[in-house]
C-alpha cells in the first residue's frame, strides 16, 4: 500500500475507536470551568487568556475553547469533534514523523496505528478541558517534523519555524517544555555530534524558553493548589520510590491498559515499612533499565532512541515534583 492509503487506514481505525465521544456532554469536574467561565470573546478578554491561571498556563487551549464557545456557544458536539479532529491529525503527524526519522512505511503505520487507536488518548480525546493535550501535542509534533527538515539541512528560516512551533505547543500546554529534550534524542538518531557546540547553540534559546514556561506552569499550579509547600512534601528518597512506581505504570500502560483512569492514587505501602523496599526495587530497575539503553546504544541506535524519547517525556509527571 502507498503510504497516502496507510495513513488514511490510521484515520480510519483512529475514528473508529474515538467517534464514540462524538455523543457526550460535558462532565461537571472542569469542563464548565473551561468553556463558560472563560472572558467575553473581545481584545480584551482574549488577551487576558495570556496573563490568567486556570489550573495552570495553557493560554492557546483557552483561546481556543473560547473561540468555538463563541461561534457554537455550550453544544457539547462540536467540542468533542474539535478534539477528535485534532487527535485524528496527531495520528498522521506520528505516522508522517516516524517516516521521516526512520524511513519505513512499516513502522510508521504500525507507530501511528498504536497512537490513533490506544485507550491511553481516551482523556485527551473525550474531555473537552482535556483540549491543551491534543494541541499541545499537534505543535509538539508538528515542531518535531520540523526540526528533522532543519537537521538534515540547516537554514534560519527552519531554526524559526521550530521555535515558533515550540512556543505554539507550549502556550498549549506546559507539558511542552521537554521539547528540547526531545531533540536530543532526535539528534542521537540522527547521528548529529552531541557534544559540539553548534548542538548546544541550537538548543539553548529552546531551554530557556522551557525554564521561563516551567516556572510559569509551576507558579500556576500552586495558585491553583496543585503543588504543595516543599515544607509538605514526601522526603525525596521517598518522592523517587513514587517516580518508579510511575514509571511502571506508564510502561503498563502502554502495553496493557485495562487499569487506565483519570485519577491514580499513591500506592500503599510508602506511608509504612515498605518504603525501603520501593527504593531497593526502584535503584535495581533504573540499573536494569541503563544497562538496557547502554547495550541498545551500542548495537541498535533505533532502538535506543524509542528508550530516550519514552523517558524524557515521562521525567515531569513521574510526581517527583
Amino acid at each position: 500500500l502507498s503510504p497516502k492509503s496507510l495513513a488514511g487506514l490510521v484515520i480510519l481505525a483512529s475514528l473508529a475507536a474515538y467517534a464514540p465521544c462524538l455523543g457526550n456532554g460535558f462532565v461537571n469536574l472542569d469542563d464548565y470551568a473551561y468553556v463558560t467561565s472563560l472572558p467575553d470573546f473581545s481584545v480584551g478578554g482574549v488577551a487576558g487568556l495570556f496573563v490568567r491561571w486556570t489550573e495552570g498556563y495553557h493560554p492557546l487551549a483557552l483561546l481556543s475553547l473560547s473561540v468555538f464557545h463563541h461561534l457554537f456557544g455550550l453544544d457539547p458536539w462540536v467540542h468533542h469533534l474539535v478534539s477528535l479532529l485534532l487527535h485524528l491529525a496527531n495520528s498522521c503527524l506520528v505516522f508522517a514523523l516516524v517516516r521521516m526519522l526512520f524511513r519505513s512505511d512499516g513502522a510508521a503505520f504500525l507507530s501511528a496505528l498504536l497512537f490513533g487507536v490506544h485507550p491511553a488518548h481516551v482523556e485527551a480525546v473525550a474531555w473537552v478541558a482535556s483540549r491543551k493535550d491534543v494541541l499541545y501535542a499537534f505543535f509538539y509534533l508538528l515542531g518535531l517534523m520540523a526540526y528533522v527538515r532543519f537537521a538534515r539541512q540547516p537554514s534560519g528560516g527552519r531554526y524559526a519555524t521550530v521555535v515558533i512551533l515550540f512556543l505554539l505547543s507550549v502556550l498549549s500546554k506546559g507539558m511542552a517544555v521537554s521539547f528540547p529534550l526531545s531533540l536530543l534524542a532526535v539528534d542521537f538518531l540522527l547521528e548529529r555530534p552531541l557534544l559540539s557546540r553548534r548542538v548546544w547553540a541550537e538548543k539553548a534559546p529552546l531551554f530557556l524558553l522551557s525554564l521561563v514556561f516551567g516556572v510559569a506552569s509551576v507558579l500556576a499550579q500552586r495558585s491553583s493548589d496543585y503543588m504543595v509547600d516543599v515544607g509538605g512534601m514526601q522526603p525525596l528518597w521517598v518522592r523517587l520510590g513514587y517516580a518508579v512506581c510511575a514509571f511502571g505504570l506508564y510502561v503498563r500502560g502502554v502495553l496493557w491498559p485495562p487499569w487506565l483512569s483519570m485519577f491514580h492514587p499513591y500506592p500503599a505501602g510508602f506511608q509504612e515499612s515498605w518504603q525501603l523496599g520501593y527504593v531497593a526495587w526502584g535503584i535495581l530497575l533504573a540499573a536494569l533499565w541503563l544497562a538496557a539503553l547502554m547495550g541498545v546504544v551500542r548495537t541498535r541506535r533505533r532502538a535506543a532512541f524509542c528508550l530516550l524519547f519514552f523517558g524524557v517525556n515521562l521525567v515531569l509527571v513521574l510526581q517527583i515534583v
